[in-house]
């Protein structure tokens, strides 16, 4: 019988989510295999081994980390830490008929090598009968057994979730199995050995599901061939036809009490058999080979035969170079039409994941507009005429600190019957390039109950002290700190930002920044403040919204002066107006008319003072095209409807449409 691992993935898990060591109290956090897969394998960088937790079992309604308290073992959990004997590619071979993963953790050294086992369960273990199987799980494999460190015998216990320091990158090391998971109930039915302890030759009948998948694989591959050196593949990674004693060897690294028996009856079925030669064989197995053969070997090569057991697909995940093995899904029209749609926070407008930004210049109103924003979002308030999901919000606030009360208080007054409970603020100082500050904020988030949520981070300048945006190391680091925080809160991170000095570049500093959102939006001010959705994942780039700021008295201070705020409230007037040119150049020589414009007595200018302001803007064009190209624009804008035009006394002369 074969399995394909992808029927499990759907399949439910629950486990306990731990902010830190010191603090017992659980999250509970239920999910698919396949959501979890993807969390254990993910990395985190940390500059201390102090991260989050998982806790793989289910807890009573104490929901605190005791022994007591645990009801059930969701997850078989061993931390290997006397690996000497075997590589990384070993232990993976060794249990890749497992639904699971293997990964270093964060101590691992290459003098020391640690790594995690993780397995998932067919159904959880009831606490009383945790140790009666992981004893029995552990008896059919002696190399776990001397590896396993004994503190995982504790239902309670939590671990790190996969992570390591910056300067230990190129050592981390990540495997997803993808077998079958672990069935419980076959380790509470037998004591030592698992496997039956004689092994009758015409008794070759499955006893067990492992043996059953080494007895197939087997009926692949000819006992028939030459005695081999010892290895199924030579230098070049070409398939040897002699192998025979290979995979007597890959049988004798089981450690099964049956192995040898059926390492026999296997071979008997050829006419070069003989007792002596298969006992010398069995016996010149060595255990303590630094790169001893495992049974991954011998199902690889049963595979290329074409053994149908997809649950030998081992998907190899290294961070020091790239694998070797096939890990890329080619997906059909149909299976694309099965993937489930892009989940808005603002429907069209926001990802309910991912990264955005609110940009533009001093003054535009951009905080604002980020605080109705954020209240809508806490109150699930439509805005702007969006759809809006409620989820956690949390405001950090860097800029402006002194007046972020009195916004929130002007919002309240214009939208009385509206509470935002889930709405948390953040005033503390917060440095996005450290790493250790990012993490402490995202625990601090997640032990409030507010990830899966909006986290703002208003501005980016106050949150990256020191930091050249306009460098690419800088704003690798911002950018890569900033999908740390997304990764640990599981929401949206939107960040407040400014335009550059030429806000027609868009995003202040290096262009990756813009590259790493998945929405931006543009505040846009002058005599009409509008916002323009630049970029969104999935949603309709382009379409702007008219707003404008309305004053609201909130009291009287203590010089008897007023204390006022502002609120965002649409203006439908903006509809009716001119939209901009949507070619780049074409705005950027709008935006230099209307400047010069501005500085006339009566709001016009004669044609060739326009062409003047405009080609001394082209400086990426040379000197002798740049007229005939301003002449060009200027023409273009004024037969779009963007200017007006008149001779008059033989001279042009342009203004405002």
């Amino acid at each position: 019988m074969t399995v394909d691992y992808r029927n499990y993935l759907d399949q439910k898990i629950s486990f306990a989510l731990y902010p830190e060591t010191r603090n017992v109290e659980a999250h509970i956090i239920e999910t698919t295999f396949q959501d979890f897969l993807k969390r254990i394998t993910t990395p985190k960088i940390t500059s201390t081994k102090n991260t989050l937790l998982i806790g793989p079992h289910r807890l009573n309604n104490e929901k605190t980390r005791a022994s007591k308290n645990v009801e059930a073992i969701t997850l078989l959990v061993f931390d290997l830490d006397a690996t000497y004997e075997h590589s990384f590619e070993q232990l993976v071979e060794l249990f890749s008929g497992y639904l699971g993963a293997i990964h270093s953790t964060w101590s691992h050294s290459e003098q020391e090598p640690r790594y995690r086992l993780l397995l998932f369960l067919k159904s959880p273990i009831p606490t009383e009968d945790f140790a009666i199987v992981r004893e029995n799980f552990l008896s059919e494999y002696p190399e776990l057994s001397k590896m396993a460190d004994p503190a995982c015998k504790d239902p309670s216990r939590a671990y790190y979730i996969f992570s390591h320091p910056q300067e230990r990158a190129e050592m981390a090391r990540c495997a997803a199995l993808t077998g079958a998971p672990v069935d419980p109930n076959q380790y509470l039915t037998f004591n030592h050995p698992p496997y039956f302890e004689s092994y009758q030759t015409q008794q070759l009948g499955p006893k067990h599901n492992e043996e059953q998948r080494l007895l197939e694989a087997l009926n692949l591959l000819s006992s028939d061939v030459g005695y081999g050196t010892g290895r199924f593949y030579d230098s070049n990674g070409k398939p040897e036809s002699d192998y025979w004693l290979v995979a007597i060897w890959a049988i004798a690294s089981l450690g099964w009490p049956s192995g040898k028996e059926i390492a026999r009856v296997w071979s008997k079925k050829s006419k070069r058999f003989s007792e002596s030669g298969f006992e010398q064989a069995w016996n010149s197995y060595n255990h303590a080979h630094p790169r001893k053969v495992g049974i991954g070997s011998l199902f690889k090569r049963a595979k290329e035969l074409s053994w149908n057991q997809n649950s030998n697909q081992t998907q190899q995940y290294t961070f020091d170079a790239p694998s070797n093995k096939n890990h890329f899904t080619l997906l059909g029209i149909e299976d694309l039409a099965a993937l489930p749609p892009t989940v808005h926070l603002v429907k069209g407008v926001l990802p309910s994941s991912g990264l955005a930004a609110i940009y533009g210049p001093s003054g535009s109103g951009k905080t604002f507009l980020a605080l109705d924003l954020m209240m809508a979002i806490a109150c699930q308030s439509d805005w702007f005429g969006h759809k809006v999901k409620n989820v956690p919000v949390t405001y950090v606030g860097l800029e402006g600190k002194s007046g972020i009360n009195n916004r929130i208080k002007a919002w309240r007054i214009k939208n009385p019957a509206l509470s935002p409970s889930n709405f948390k603020v953040i005033l503390d100082n917060f440095d996005l390039m450290k790493e250790e500050n990012v993490v402490e904020l995202a625990q601090a988030i997640f032990c409030k109950k507010m990830h899966k949520g909006l986290v703002l981070l208003d501005t980016l300048n106050q949150a990256s002290p020191g930091a050249d945006e306009n460098t690419s190391q800088d704003m690798g680091t911002i950018i890569k700190h900033l999908k740390l925080l997304q990764e640990m809160t599981e929401g949206l991170v939107l960040i407040i930002h400014h335009s550059g000095k030429n806000t027609n570049q868009g995003l202040r500093g290096h262009s990756s920044l813009k590259a790493a959102l998945d929405a931006n939006i543009e505040v846009k001010d002058g005599d009409k403040r509008l916002w323009l959705l630049e970029k969104s994942k999935d949603g309709e780039d382009g379409k702007s919204f008219g707003f404008r700021l309305e004053g609201r008295q909130l009291g009287i201070d203590s010089d008897g002066d007023p204390i006022t705020s502002c609120t965002v409230e649409r203006d439908y007037s903006v509809i009716f107006t001119k939209p901009e040119p949507s070619g780049k150049v074409q705005r950027a020589a709008l935006k230099i008319i209307k400047q010069a414009l501005s500085g006339t007595a009566n709001g016009r200018m004669r044609v060739d003072a326009g062409i003047s302001e405009i080609a001394q803007t082209l400086t990426t064009i040379a000197t002798n095209k740049r007229t005939n190209r301003a002449r060009k624009l200027l023409q273009d804008l004024t037969t779009g409807g963007h200017l007006s035009s008149e001779l008059l006394n033989d001279e042009g002369w342009i203004w405002l449409a």
